[in-house]
């Protein structure tokens, strides 16, 4: 490890804690090679993570010349690192290291001998440091390890400098002092650069995998990023021991699904219940795969995820009776299809799934039949069919996925013919890089539909969606709208890297400040204060099209509306015309009641509180889908919003003070 005349002793630099050009090189290595292995190495028996954690951070305080806690360095090595699956495996799967690290005996040694701080030291340490800034590092690095043990013998009272006990006030107030001082120290180091601009180089692509249940979505999404390298293969073998050592699903044919349905409710009832985010890259594209799930009780989990894709990969199993079970008229196949183009998705990726479990195997002509009845269907919904490529895949065996398949060498590839490209391709990685990346509407105001809402100890409350117009910063303050809740947002994230701003496409996680994690929730929708916050919605004039409905459809029919992620039930208030659904042409005027087949404009009310915005404005928010009976029966696109005046709501503390300061 590095000496503590190696770090620098310029005072400027002691403050700061940046360091030269060649002392970064030689202290990225060392952690590395050392602190990196040591703590992900195989785990040795009774050493827990956080005694990995206290080794860490008394090498890298060592190295560094400064004590740095636990808790910011797992939180800052975890903008590179899933750490927690990382830690979980037992080692560090380095793609080109094919051994594991072992933890020095010697740290071992000191952990057992409690030779080690605390992190109650390590924040005394702090509050020290801050009262003396000009401290060279020199100094601190020879003497960080005596003054803790000094206050360890001493008991480690925890009062002040003063002698006098601190209130439960003042020591927020500390360890609030500590953490930013902790935070500005790590960032501002070398190392950590890369992380702020890490995953921006490429563009960012959604893309949402949509079929009828059992089709193969998972196994199919599981295998491409494991083939991809997003997952290293110790997990994989661990999936596969755990599928077929399950005695609800029995059998390993699960295991790359498995890298999807990660909760335990999943594997128990062995479908995927939520809608599961995984990435990876290709040559030209950051991708975000959304694993939407098939079956039709989960099917407004799959309408959340579809609404935030730029390209569907559309799953049809080739199996014997697999295939007309899904494209019947009960099937998904058609709904999911038929959901993507109306929720917006124009890009579309058909991979015939199973094409080992054909009558012969890898059959082309099989294969043959299966696309022109699918192009036929999605040419009828609206997909040009030359746009789309088809390609034969077996999700389970890998074939055609990454390199072309010695099983079907009939498949001679497929081509597209676009008004912006013309393009040709084998595999489905190869159909991945030929999407078309959309234009991003950072002009817009601000629109971040919630898909979820958490509470992390240490952070507090974090939103996460995904941005569908304007941009999201740090420091903002934003709208919760039907809540109507003004705060500031403290940090954004994306796959655990901070961003100082998030664009249309990304999907983030950011902190807000004092909201509580019951005052938001799924289906709300984020704005900027000061530029067109979203508000709620009152009432709204919609153009449908009756898509599947047993009988008619008069006025009062109250079906459930989904809108971006909200699923709220609304009341068809008036059936206001009946019209042509291909010219838009008025065809009646306050027509009775609406059947299958027909389009028509009305007006709709909400029955709870909701956010939607006209289409023309915000598209993302101005289309949706209308359920009933379990499945789809209706499209719509929203014309105009009433928007509901009046009505105080809540301003943060925090709010106040941005406003007051002219953020």
């Amino acid at each position: 490890m590095g000496e503590a005349e190696t770090v620098p002793s310029d005072e400027k630099q002691a403050e700061t804690g940046i360091c030269t050009a060649e002392e970064s090189i030689v202290w990225s290595q060392e952690v590395e090679v050392c602190l990196f292995h040591a703590m992900l190495g195989h785990k040795p028996v009774g050493v827990n993570r956080h005694f990995h954690m206290i080794c860490i951070r008394d090498k890298f305080s060592q190295n560094i010349g400064r004590q740095v806690s636990s808790k910011v360095i797992w939180d800052h090595l975890s903008t590179m690192y899933d750490m927690q699956a990382l830690h979980e495996s037992e080692i560090l799967p380095f793609p080109n290291s094919e051994k594991s690290f072992v933890l020095p005996e010697e740290i071992i040694q000191d952990v057992k001998e409690g030779k080690v701080a605390s992190e109650d030291d390590v924040k005394e340490e702090f509050k020290e440091e801050s009262s003396n800034s000009s401290v060279k590092m020199s100094e601190r690095s020879g003497s960080g390890r005596e003054k803790e043990r000094e206050r360890a013998e001493r008991g480690g009272s925890g009062e002040t400098g003063s002698g006098s006990k601190e209130s439960a006030g003042e020591k927020r107030k500390r360890n609030r002092a500590v953490e930013k001082t902790e935070e500005s120290f790590i960032r501002s180091h070398p190392l950590f650069l890369p992380c702020a601009i890490m995953g921006k180089e490429k563009i960012h692509i959604n893309i949402v995998v949509i079929g009828h249940v059992d089709s193969g979505k998972s196994t199919t999404t599981g295998h491409l990023i494991y083939k991809c390298g997003g997952i290293d293969k110790r997990t994989i073998e661990k999936f596969e021991k755990e599928a077929a050592e399950s005695a609800v699903m029995g059998k390993g044919s699960f295991k790359y699904a498995w890298v999807l349905d990660k909760l335990k409710a999943e594997r128990e009832r062995g479908i995927t219940i939520d809608i599961s985010l995984w990435k990876f890259e290709t040559t030209k594209y950051y991708i975000t795969i959304i694993d939407a799930p098939g079956h039709r009780d989960f099917i407004k989990n799959m309408i959340t995820g579809t609404s935030q894709a730029d390209c569907a990969v559309l799953i049809v199993a080739a199996g014997v009776g697999e295939f007309e079970a899904g494209i019947s008229k009960n099937g998904q196949t058609r709904e999911h299809a038929l959901l993507a183009y109306t929720l917006g998705v124009k890009q579309l990726i058909v991979a015939v799934n199973k094409m080992d479990s054909t009558e012969p195997s890898y059959s082309e002509k099989r294969y043959d039949e299966i696309v022109k009845e699918v192009s036929a269907y999605i040419k009828k919904i609206g997909y040009s069919p030359a746009s789309v490529p088809f390609v034969p895949i077996s999700g389970w065996h890998g074939d055609n996925m990454l390199e072309p398949s010695s099983n079907m060498p009939w498949f001679k590839g497929w081509k597209l013919d676009r008004k912006e490209q013309h393009a040709s391709g084998v595999t489905l990685l190869e159909a991945l890089d030929t999407i078309m990346p959309p234009t991003r509407p950072t002009d817009k105001p601000l629109r971040l539909p919630l898909q979820d809402v958490y509470k992390i100890g240490g952070i507090g409350t974090v939103p996460v969606g995904r941005v569908e117009t304007g941009i999201l910063r740090p420091s903002m303050v934003v709208t919760f709208a039907p809540v109507n809740i003004t705060t500031e947002v403290k940090s954004v994230e994306m796959h655990h890297e901070s961003l100082s701003e998030a664009l249309p496409g990304d999907n983030v996680g950011f902190n807000v400040k004092n909201v509580s994690v019951k005052d938001i929730r799924r289906g709300n929708v984020c704005g900027d204060s000061k530029s067109d916050p979203p508000q709620e919605a009152s009432g709204f004039t919609a153009q449908v099209i009756i898509l599947n409905h047993p009988g008619q459809i008069s006025a009062g029919y109250s079906p459930v509306i989904d809108c971006h992620t909200a699923h709220i039930a609304c009341k068809f208030a008036e059936l206001k015309e009946k019209i042509d659904r291909r010219s838009g042409k008025k065809l009646e005027d306050n027509p009775k009641s609406l059947k299958s087949g027909d389009a028509a404009i009305v007006d709709m009310i909400p029955g709870k509180p909701m956010c939607v915005e006209s289409f023309s404005q915000y598209p993302p928010l101005g289309r949706f889908a209308v359920r009933d009976m379990r499945q789809t029966v209706a499209v719509g696109v929203i014309k105009s919003v009433d928007k509901k005046i009046g009505g105080s709501g809540k301003v943060t503390k925090s709010a106040q003070k941005a406003q007051k300061s002219g953020k």
